[in-house]
């Protein structure tokens, strides 16, 4: 999506961002942590995973450029740790298939793991956490044009009532 609205061949777009991008018009959505997920197994009741324990486990890791990787490699690199990458993904459904199959654990913005049907996975915190933020990116540094701030308005409202009735349900 980078590309593409920095070509302005998008006006709009949401994207992850692990440090804010220069060149473009921006409005923070919110702010979300990183965590493992992996299949759940009777002897793991461990609820949060260090960056130590985390370079030890079999990760799929989303590939470059993608925000969480930016900050698995920053964290990972500042740690002195090298993480034991297994496969590399292009999507996030494409992750969660191999973690399915008992492949590896992949690492998500906490919001991404909410859909139903993943009954054996399990959400595990990272600790120190580690974060990424949405954000409504506007192609250009002058504002945008009426019907982009529209969508955006529109987003935003999407966006907020979403997080409110996500939270309401205690996720």
């Amino acid at each position: 999506m980078r590309p593409l609205i920095a070509t302005r061949a998008l006006d709009i777009c949401v994207l992850l961002e692990d440090e804010p991008i220069q060149g473009f018009t921006r409005q923070p959505l919110f702010h979300q942590p990183l965590s493992m997920v992996g299949l759940l197994l009777a002897e793991d009741v461990a609820h949060t995973i260090s960056l130590e324990r985390l370079a030890q486990v079999p990760l799929v890791l989303p590939t470059r450029p993608n925000a969480v990787r930016s900050v698995l490699d920053r964290a990972f690199q500042e740690a002195g740790l090298s993480p034991n990458c297994i496969a590399e993904v292009d999507t996030f459904a494409s992750g969660l298939s191999l973690v399915n199959a008992g492949i590896g654990n992949v690492i998500v913005p906490n919001i991404f793991f909410g859909a139903p049907g993943h009954g054996d996975l399990r959400l595990i915190a990272i600790d120190p956490p580690l974060h990424v933020t949405a954000c409504l990116v506007y192609s250009g540094t002058s504002p945008p044009a009426f019907a982009a701030r529209a969508v955006g308005d529109l987003l935003i409202t999407h966006v907020e009532l979403a997080l409110r009735n996500r939270s309401g349900r205690g996720c």
